[in-house]
């Protein structure tokens, strides 16, 4: 009867244990979900960047220039825009139709802000090739521009090489600036949109 005893004793006390242990456990885990939901909440969360994306929603007409080489003349071209916010005002979702040398040049383009990361985005997209675009980037309040940075495909060198854009918001007017190196490796401006509405 003792060693029956002693067990039971010893068997209360490791379930008290266990049982402790869980509700501790369980607190403490609960705890940690309620700032795991207050960060994910603030991470899902369009915050003031995200609005100034969606200033951008709308019709727009495009004017581009595009130069070869550094100091070349411009080719220039027209084009249309439309742009929408998507997945609940987190993204800025771009279609572009632009004309040149007698066909046109479809593009699309993701653009958002990672509240966590306290990082701009963009994925580009057309089909003048089979890649695609990624660029992350800062914003600048005083300025209302993003300057991206990132690596794109140079064909003639089969090599990706380091590229940047710089994208200003100014209401009704949005003007779109890419840097690319040229043959010697320095970087030129390349390439200019500019969109009015």
């Amino acid at each position: 009867m003792r060693d029956f005893q002693k067990k039971f004793n010893l068997m209360k006390k490791l379930i008290l244990f266990v049982l402790l242990s869980f509700v501790m456990n369980y607190n403490l885990s609960y705890s940690q979900s309620d700032d795991s939901m207050e960060s994910w909440n603030s991470y899902k969360t369009p915050g003031h960047v995200h609005e100034m994306l969606a200033k951008a929603t709308g019709n727009w007409n495009i004017t581009t220039k595009f130069w070869l080489t550094p100091g070349s003349d411009a080719f220039t071209s027209k084009g249309t825009s439309s742009a929408e916010m998507i997945m609940g005002g987190l993204f800025l979702k771009t279609s572009d139709k632009i004309e040149g040398m007698g066909n046109y040049r479809n593009g699309s383009a993701i653009i958002g802000y990672d509240n966590s990361a306290k990082v701009s985005q963009k994925i580009y997209i057309d089909d003048y090739g089979s890649g695609m675009l990624y660029m992350t980037g800062t914003w600048d309040e005083a300025t209302k521009t993003v300057t991206y940075k990132g690596q794109m495909m140079d064909h003639d060198k089969d090599a990706y090489v380091d590229v940047s854009e710089t994208m200003t918001f100014n209401g009704d007017t949005m003007i779109l600036k890419a840097f690319r190196p040229d043959s010697k490796g320095n970087q030129f401006q390349y390439l200019e949109f500019v969109f009015t509405r």
